[in-house]
């Protein structure tokens, strides 16, 4: 139809968490908010709430393939975020996908491979598939402190260490990598993410520290809000600090809005905010 803008399109590829606090139902609520289409593939179906994972039903990797591949024939190229992946056989499937989908398609990876409980909702081959076969394929990695170090065997005491982390990351074969800061210094007022790029570009994201008992979901949030901002044709920098901003917004807003509490608080996306944000961030 003349003058019908179709809207951008995100296809999220993990887990579920039936609190909606994490996983492929926040990740639709994110792209909602940024008034982008959202599709999801699931990996797993989880049993979890902030207090732990108490149980893991992984789907098998001949349905999770055939899961994108209905999204790719229904909704042709768009941009794929991959979360928890689960297992050795659905860390190749997803691989096998991506290189079919090739140079038009864009992935962000955030690599979960363990609960903020301390359960690992990745395989130690699946770990070591995902660094060989689905990092050389991505756009861009996001992993925190604690899934850097796993992934890459650095120590990381500071800035300089996530750089040497990234390094690695970069040779696996990424076009660029977010390493995510929150959880280098808890003491710290403020937080540095550091993203760098192959071509040998570094940006250093500085910002307040936004206090509480912890939030739930804020990796799914940010990778999610990227790929959505990437989907969109904003530049990567821009992407990174505007997906950014609009989670500590929302975090800055479960913190007002949440009685008392030492469990980690739920992420509630702010459509005007969001989209406001992305504006801004594509001008």
């Amino acid at each position: 139809m003349e003058g019908f803008e179709v809207p951008a399109r995100v296809l999220c590829i993990g887990g579920t968490d039936p609190t909606g606090a994490a996983g492929l139902l926040l990740d639709q609520r994110v792209l909602a908010a940024l008034g982008v289409h959202g599709a999801g593939v699931v990996t797993a179906v989880t049993v979890q709430t902030s207090r732990g994972v108490t149980d893991i039903v992984p789907m098998p990797a001949s349905v999770v393939g055939a899961q994108i591949d209905a999204a790719l024939e229904e909704l042709g190229v768009l941009t794929i975020k991959t979360g928890m992946l689960a297992s050795i056989d659905v860390v190749l499937a997803v691989a096998n996908r991506v290189r079919r989908v090739g140079s038009q398609g864009r992935l962000v990876i955030d690599p979960v491979l363990g609960a903020s409980s301390g359960r690992s909702l990745l395989s130690e081959d699946g770990r070591r598939a995902l660094l060989s076969e689905l990092v050389p394929l991505a756009a861009l990695v996001t992993p925190n402190r604690l899934e850097a170090e796993a992934l890459t065997g650095v120590s990381i005491r500071d800035v300089g260490d996530m750089g040497l982390a990234a390094d690695h990351l970069l040779a696996a074969g990424a076009a660029a990598v977010l390493i995510k800061g929150g959880h280098l210094d808890d003491t710290s007022e403020s937080v540095v993410d550091l993203l760098r790029t192959a071509d040998g570009d570094q940006h250093l994201c500085e910002r307040p520290r936004v206090l509480g008992p912890g939030f739930r979901g804020s990796g799914c949030f940010l990778s999610t809000a990227i790929a959505a901002l990437l989907a969109e044709g904003t530049s990567l920098v821009s992407a990174v600090e505007g997906a950014r901003s609009q989670l500590d917004l929302a975090m800055r807003h479960a913190r007002a809005t949440s009685p008392p509490s030492a469990l980690p608080l739920l992420l509630t996306p702010r459509p005007t905010g969001l989209i406001a944000g992305r504006a801004e961030a594509q001008a």
